[in-house]
């Protein structure tokens, strides 16, 4: 029989691994949803807002941004290549936050930078995390 304290580091293990999976989950499918979102409106629309905020090649990036959403989401969910995965993300959420949200405020019901700060912090959280196997 393990002794109390191992008890307890296991248990701790245990929900700081069920956490991150939920994290991990969620996160995912916010961002699988926005790709997909994204692909059944039509890219040209996402890339002409590129293009209004003043985005090079917009048409390029708006592909880019939605595949980095839809395969960054589905790796975050499968559980592979998380530290790529959250940079990409993260990347894809400060061009986000500095084009779009930043000049909104705060709130995310105005349209502001709250939901993005808190996507950046999920990912980084994620990053610091990620299995020492990759």
């Amino acid at each position: 029989m393990k002794n109390p304290d191992q008890k307890k580091f296991i248990q701790r293990q245990l929900s700081h691994t069920k956490g991150l999976f939920l994290l991990r989950t969620i996160i995912g499918i916010i961002f699988l949803s926005h790709g997909i979102a994204k692909v059944i409106t039509g890219i040209p629309p996402f890339a002409t807002m590129l293009q209004n905020l003043g985005v090079p090649v917009p048409f390029v990036m708006a592909v880019i941004v939605i595949a980095i959403e839809i395969i960054g989401g589905a790796a975050l969910i499968v559980n592979t290549s998380l530290v790529l995965t959250s940079v990409a993300l993260s990347l894809n959420m400060l061009g986000a936050l500095f084009l779009v949200h930043i000049s909104k405020g705060w709130f995310a019901g105005s349209g502001g930078a709250e939901f993005v700060v808190l996507l950046l912090a999920g990912l980084i959280t994620i990053a610091i995390n990620a299995r020492k196997k990759e």
